[in-house]
């Protein structure tokens, strides 16, 4: 069988586990929330994603695979634990919709991949099915990123304590995503084939560590501190997905995928940081979020240019790309 064919198998295997996970993570947010038109939008999606899994299922069948019943139940375990975080305590709005843009983020990259093996092979209608469904996903992460303004307004009704309180609150998640961030581009930059990418995650490493001392000041000022149990648990958890990602098939490819995933991450939650502050009158913590975020979008716009480099430098380091694995 020809190697862009497995490649195509590998990407369709994989992109089933996660449109499972994607209807896990849609049925379990649209129970937690309690706007109406936030409701609908994840209702619609739900039925978007159940068609994507169908179309995928099909298109599986159609090169003669199957899915993986064992990354198909990873994924959806996964899932379920992640959600049971983001469901607890009073900022819990703002960190599922930052979780739920993240996942999109993952999925819009994973399908440009299939994409891109598709339009490789020859296999035109494969790569219009890529392109439709992830044209849907963009579409999702757009009408998400329309709900900050609820997300800030939930967190300030749900509040335990007053407006600095919640800011420290919210500081101290995100210093914990920069350390999950330092960890995730300290071991990817071992893992990721090719000099470039392997440049590109040495340099966010250090842009995570600077990012990390700067909330630690910031949250000094607010005479709090980063919580190193949170950080420790995030950081322990970049270490086992940037391992679980390099054991797979494609692994330089997926691990660059999930990393675009974090830096949307990170996006998310500096946009949700920057508006809280805005609210709360806290010009010092809205400003320090506005600068990172900047950092974060360039992050970002850097690593979207590099997804396809990342397949090739797959195939240049294995260019047998080895005997498909379920």
């Amino acid at each position: 069988m020809a190697a862009n064919e497995l490649e195509i198998k590998r990407w369709l295997v994989g992109l089933h586990a996660l449109e499972e996970q994607a209807l896990v993570q849609l049925r379990v947010a649209r129970s937690i929330v309690d706007e109406p038109a936030l409701a609908w939008d994840l209702a619609s999606h739900l039925a978007e994603t159940e068609r994507h899994r169908a179309t995928v299922s099909r298109l599986l069948s159609g090169v003669g695979g199957s899915r993986s019943w064992v990354q198909d139940l990873g994924a959806t375990t996964n899932r379920l634990g992640f959600l049971v975080y983001t469901s607890v305590g009073p900022d819990s709005a703002g960190k599922l919709l930052v979780d739920s843009i993240a996942y999109e983020q993952l999925e819009i990259a994973a399908y440009r991949m299939l994409g891109h093996a598709a339009s490789a092979a020859g296999q035109d209608e494969l790569a219009r099915h890529a392109l439709a469904i992830r044209t849907d996903e963009q579409a999702m992460a757009a009408r998400l990123a329309t709900w900050f303004d609820w997300a800030v307004a939930e967190s300030t009704r749900r509040r335990r304590g007053g407006a600095r309180a919640e800011l420290v609150r919210h500081l101290r998640y995100v210093h914990a995503l920069a350390t999950q961030g330092e960890v995730l581009f300290a071991l990817a930059g071992r893992s990721l084939p090719g000099a470039t990418l392997r440049a590109y995650a040495f340099k966010q490493r250090q842009a995570m560590r600077d990012q990390r001392a700067r909330l630690r000041a910031r949250l000094e000022e607010l005479s709090g501190c980063p919580s190193w149990t949170r950080s420790l648990a995030m950081g322990t958890a970049g270490a086992a997905w940037s391992l679980a990602w390099t054991v797979q098939p494609d692994a330089g490819a997926k691990l660059t995928c999930f990393l675009f995933a974090e830096r949307h991450l990170q996006v998310s939650a500096l946009e949700l940081l920057a508006r809280e502050a805005r609210g709360a009158g806290d010009e010092p913590t809205q400003l320090l979020a506005e600068a990172l975020l900047r950092e974060a979008h360039s992050a970002a716009s850097g690593l979207e240019a590099l997804l396809l480099s990342a397949n090739h430098a797959d195939h240049a380091l294995h260019p047998d790309l080895g005997t498909f694995r379920n």
